[in-house]
């Protein structure tokens, strides 16, 4: 094949190219006119609709308040860790944990066979003290009958009565004797020291047990307090007094109450205080429950739709708004919009939309 041969053959190919190149360029060019058309179309038969809206609604800025959530727990007004007062071996237990229990209830009992003998040796030398009382008594009487007939001198009589204030003071600290080891005689009986439910029991029979040891735990489940934290920006907010909403997700109770203690300290760690809330009386109520709390910190502008005035264009959702001014007054126009919660029905609208502003929309359309 010649040379010129070959370059008219890539000629024709490069007029080819060029001709598709321009057959594509205008076929797209038409297809592009045919979408804005359909859009400006698609538009147009939107704008129709939107003069006969079933709805149409003046959008107004609302003041509702900020709320600053916490968690906290449920714990008891009244509870109390029993430890022991005396040494002694676990002997019995008479309660189990969950139990019910009225004031005064034996949880357990200590051996305390050691401080029956020591009672009964009290009770031995005060009945010893009373005997030896007794005799110097008659004997203070006797001498004072003579002494009055001039039969007894006057140290007989001082002796006599010598003898009489020392017996009685021997029975007073027989007495006292007696009294202590009978206190310690019921330090063996661990009882409740108010009604309430045995929370826990931290000890088996066998086990030993000390003074300061830890045997049981009980709480008074008809007065019950929530313990939150707070961050320390709320100190003056967080006062005895303010009302707070509550809420004990697992009861799906809710209810309101006051601050009814401020730790005055702030943890330098967390940077947050300890705060306490009243719970109002309820059965279902125990210890340890998680717990939500939300105090009011201040208030805010909110503009708020009705939720079936949105329409959605994919994922975007948009309003009907009417045009106010200008040659286009009393028009409609789509909207673009950023939306937030919604709340009885009505939505939070954050940004393109301004109050005063009104929105329209057919229920049969959405």
């Amino acid at each position: 094949m010649k040379l010129s041969e070959i370059f008219n053959i890539k000629e024709e190919g490069s007029r080819f190219f060029r001709i598709l190149s321009l057959a594509l360029g205008v076929g797209l060019t038409a297809c592009s006119g045919s979408k804005d058309d359909a859009a400006v179309s698609n538009a147009s038969d939107f704008t129709s609709e939107a003069q006969s809206f079933q709805h149409t609604i003046k959008v107004e800025s609302l003041s509702e308040p900020i709320w600053y959530e916490a968690v906290g727990t449920s714990l008891p007004v009244r509870h109390a860790t029993i430890t022991a007062r005396m040494t002694g071996q676990v002997a019995h237990v008479f309660q189990n944990e969950g139990a019910v229990l009225q004031e005064a209830t034996t949880i357990l009992e200590l051996d305390h066979r050691d401080v029956l003998a020591r009672v009964s040796q009290a009770e031995s030398a005060l009945t010893a003290a009373m005997a030896i009382y007794e005799e110097a008594r008659m004997n203070l009487e006797r001498t004072k009958t003579l002494k009055a007939k001039s039969a007894a001198t006057e140290s007989m009589w001082e002796s006599a009565n010598s003898a009489f204030l020392q017996a009685e003071a021997g029975v007073e600290i027989a007495e006292n004797q007696l009294s202590e080891v009978r206190t310690q005689l019921s330090f063996s009986q661990v009882m409740t020291p108010f009604p309430g439910v045995l929370a826990r029991r931290f000890v088996e029979p066998g086990d030993m047990a000390w003074p300061g040891k830890p045997l049981a735990e009980v709480y008074d489940p008809s007065e019950m307090e929530l313990e939150l934290r707070f961050p320390e920006r709320l100190k003056d907010l967080a006062a005895v007094g303010t009302s707070l909403r509550l809420a004990v997700p697992s009861l799906k109770w809710e209810a309101e109450g006051l601050i009814s203690e401020v730790e005055p300290i702030v943890d330098p760690v967390s940077r947050t205080f300890s705060v306490k809330a009243e719970l109002p009386k309820d059965a279902r109520m125990t210890s340890g429950l998680f717990a939500k709390a939300w105090l009011k910190v201040g208030d805010r502008e909110v503009v708020r739709a009705p939720v079936e005035a949105v329409m959605r264009v994919g994922q975007l959702p948009m309003f009907w708004v009417q045009i106010v001014g200008g040659g286009e007054q009393g028009k409609w126009e789509r909207r673009w919009v950023t939306l937030g919660r919604v709340q009885s029905g009505k939505v939070e609208v954050l940004t393109g939309l301004n109050p005063g502003e009104v929105i329209g929309w057919s229920t049969a359309k959405n």
